[in-house]
C-alpha cells in the first residue's frame, strides 16, 4: 500500500503498556521510511518485554457491523432500508457512505461510529484492568 510516496504495510500490530501509556507498532524494518527505523530498537525491545497488550484489530473493531446496527437504528423505514440495501454487495462501505451523504445524516453517522468506537475502547480498558483516564 502507498501513501504520499511512502509504503506502509497491510497489516500492523499494536500493542499498549498500561504503565506508560506508550503504543508500540509491530513492523518489519523495510516497512519504515528511513527516518523511522533509529527507533525500531525501542520499539522491539517494548513488544519483547511481555508489557504490552494487543490493541483492538480490524476483526475486533468490525465496521461493518457498526454500520449495520446505525441502519437498524434509523427511526425512517424508508432510510433504514436504503441503508442496509447499501452495506450490502461490493462497494458496500462506498455505497453507505454515498447513502449518509445523500439523506443528510452524514454527522449522526459519525457521532454514532465515535460513540461505539468508545465503547469497544471501554469494553476493552475495563476487559484489562485499566483506568479511563
Amino acid at each position: 500500500m502507498t501513501t504520499g510516496g511512502h509504503a506502509y504495510p497491510w497489516r500492523i500490530a499494536c500493542r499498549f503498556q498500561n504503565r506508560s501509556g506508550f503504543v508500540a507498532l509491530d513492523l518489519d524494518e523495510d516497512d519504515l521510511p528511513v527516518w523511522q527505523r533509529d527507533s525500531l530498537p525501542k520499539v522491539r525491545a517494548a513488544l519483547e518485554s511481555g508489557d504490552f497488550l494487543a490493541l483492538p484489530d480490524k476483526y475486533e473493531i468490525h465496521e461493518w457491523a457498526i454500520m449495520e446496527r446505525f441502519s437498524n437504528s434509523q427511526v425512517r423505514a424508508t432510510w433504514r432500508d436504503e441503508l442496509l440495501d447499501a452495506i450490502h454487495g461490493a462497494g458496500a462501505f462506498c455505497s453507505f457512505r454515498n447513502a449518509i451523504r445523500r439523506l443528510g445524516i452524514e454527522d449522526d453517522w459519525f457521532r454514532y461510529r465515535q460513540s461505539e468506537f468508545e465503547e469497544i475502547a471501554r469494553v476493552w480498558l475495563e476487559a484489562h484492568d485499566i483506568s479511563f483516564r
